[in-house]
């Protein structure tokens, strides 16, 4: 890597970038706030990164974007209470946008079979929520379901265990870890 020599005559672009993820097809999508869009990197081709600028009208703010499991991506919009779901060509796939359930969402992650997660932190409370939804495919549908990151497991008395006690939880970004065998697993049940 090296400085790249600005073109005789040109000035320098300044971006405001927030969110960013790697696809299984080897995409480096960063979201820009200003201008709104998104910039894609090949990582395979190393050629210079393409510009995608956001719908004229349509407000955008990404916040975080996570990897979809067929090669798209899907935006956080914290700003807009929103969400969007991008195929893998980086085509917005309607019906768009998701309104979210969470007003102060600080991340958004997918699991295999259709499922995201969008981690809400209010600033008035003690603990924050994830919500669980659940993409048709076929109906272009989202769904989302509450669950709470209440009580904490804490380490028993030193006999290895651990005791349930309430506690403050507040997350500030989430990843999605698979089970030991890959399956995904909901509060140590297969599902």
């Amino acid at each position: 890597f090296h400085p790249r020599e600005p073109q005789p005559g040109t000035r320098p672009v300044t971006m405001k970038f927030r969110g960013l993820a790697v696809t299984c097809r080897h995409y480096l999508v960063a979201g820009v706030s200003e201008p709104a869009g998104l910039l894609v990197f090949d990582l395979h081709s190393g050629a210079p990164p393409t510009m995608l600028t956001w719908p004229a009208g349509e407000p955008f703010s990404p916040f975080d974007i996570a990897a979809g499991p067929c090669g798209g991506v899907w935006i956080l919009d914290r700003e807009n209470a929103r969400c969007w779901k991008l195929n893998s060509r980086f085509q917005l796939d309607p019906p768009y946008p998701f309104q979210l359930p969470a007003r102060h969402a600080v991340a958004i992650e997918t699991a295999p079979g259709g499922f995201l997660f969008i981690l809400d932190t209010p600033p008035d409370r003690a603990y924050s929520t994830v919500y669980l939804g659940s993409f048709d495919s076929s109906r272009k549908t989202l769904t989302f379901r509450e669950q709470f990151l209440e009580p904490l497991f804490e380490p028993g008395n030193g006999d290895g265990g651990f005791s349930r006690m309430p506690s403050h939880l507040r997350g500030h970004d989430a990843a999605f870890v698979a089970g030991a065998n890959g399956n995904r697993t909901v509060n140590g049940t297969p599902s």
